[in-house]
């Protein structure tokens, strides 16, 4: 079961790593679209020359602080598992409950996080020690 624990800690890595991914590049895209539509409609519409540039930025901004606000607690979670604390495993099963909803690779991993989450094994092996 710990080889269990470990690939999932090291996919909930991988996996929230391309939502990073994801989040820098529609950062970029919309801040990019903003940035060619303004100088595109400040020389055809005068009185609104920056108004693209403003809501575009502002539409990537969210999106990506959004996709940044999902993707760090999977990085804490992975880290987590990888080096077998007992509040990863609880941190990661909520999390897998919410990759459920993001069909297919989401669905997945969450899928995958449930089984080898609560099984016997894995509750013991992350169970706090006593001393």
């Amino acid at each position: 079961m710990e080889r269990h624990i470990t690939l999932l800690g090291i996919l909930y890595l991988c996996y929230h790593t391309a939502t990073l991914a994801a989040a820098f590049i529609t950062w970029i895209t919309f801040i990019g679209i903003g940035l060619i539509s303004s100088s595109i409609l400040e020389n055809v519409l005068e009185f609104i020359p920056y108004m693209p540039l403003g809501t575009l930025s502002m539409i990537g901004w969210l999106i990506s602080a959004l996709l940044l606000a999902v993707s760090l607690p999977g990085f804490i979670a992975g880290y987590g598992l990888i080096k077998f604390k007992p509040w990863s495993r609880i941190l990661a099963m909520i999390i897998a409950v919410f990759n459920l909803f993001s069909f297919p690779v989401g669905t997945a991993l969450g899928v995958y996080a449930l089984w080898a989450l609560m099984n016997p094994e894995a509750v013991k092996l992350l169970s706090p020690k006593k001393k």
